[in-house]
Order: C-alpha cells, then structure tokens, then sequence
C-alpha cells in the first residue's frame, strides 16, 4: 500500500498481527486489480484507492461505523481533517 495511517509523520505506529495479517491479505487480494487499473488511469489514484481500501478494511469499527471526516483524515493526513 501507498502509506500508513498515522497521526504524526515522524511517529511509527506499532502494527498488531491482526493488521499486519489484514494488510498483507488485502495486498495480496488487490494486486490483480491495480495491475490493471495501472495500465487505464494514473497511478496517484491507484495508490488513492489501495489506501481507501486498507483504511476502511481496518479502521472500520462495527459499532460507531467510520465517518467520511475519518476516512479523509486516514486518508490525507490530520491536518486535512475538519
């Protein structure tokens, strides 16, 4: 995937197994379709879409659902969040 969510650049953020295990999963599962995707549009929105997919996979959380703020903020940064 393109990059990591994470609130600071200069912190890493320690990843469990269980993410780690969804991550690579899901890198594994996209890998056909961005090949194609690569070859008909930009390669920004490939990586755009391969950071959407892992951040809604991963930080959707089942009781309280995930708000377009966050995703956008998973997404672009903190900075970029209303």
């Amino acid at each position: 995937m393109s990059k990591t969510c994470q609130q600071k650049k200069g912190i890493q953020p320690t990843k469990s197994t269980a993410a780690a295990f969804l991550q690579t999963k899901a890198q594994h599962y996209l890998q056909p379709l961005q090949e194609q995707l690569l070859a008909q549009i930009d390669k920004r929105l490939v990586a755009t879409f391969s950071t959407l997919f892992s951040s809604i996979l991963l930080l959707r959380n089942s009781k309280m659902g995930l708000l377009l703020s966050e995703l956008g903020s998973y997404i672009a940064g903190y900075a970029h969040a209303p």
